[in-house]
């Protein structure tokens, strides 16, 4: 059986697919200020592919550079870009919507 965060991860997945793009995203949602380093290890990709999807996304302006502390460079997702919100949206809806799922199922 999936814990609660696999199911919000597996109906995110379903409904965007599951792509390095949608997984960086899905990293942002989940936690906010990652460095680099942070998001490749969480979802198991090369770095230089995952600074350039990091890069794709700065250039469309959905990842800003929020603080960099001696030589490591944070980032998150830039909230006033209205993607963002509409995807933060979605992402808060599908996980409100799970919890009440697993309440219904006890």
């Amino acid at each position: 059986m999936k814990r609660n965060g696999e199911q919000e991860e597996e109906v995110f997945k379903v409904l965007l697919g599951s792509n390095h793009h949608i997984k960086i995203l899905e990293q942002f949602l989940k936690d906010k200020e990652q460095t680099l380093n942070d998001i490749v290890k969480k979802i198991k990709i090369n770095r230089g592919r995952g600074y350039q999807i990091l890069k794709e996304l700065q250039n469309s302006k959905v990842v800003v550079k929020v603080k960099k502390i001696k030589n490591i460079q944070f980032y998150n997702l830039n909230a006033s870009k209205e993607e963002v919100k509409l995807i933060s949206r979605l992402y808060n809806l599908l996980n409100e919507k799970n919890k009440n799922l697993e309440v219904e199922v006890k």
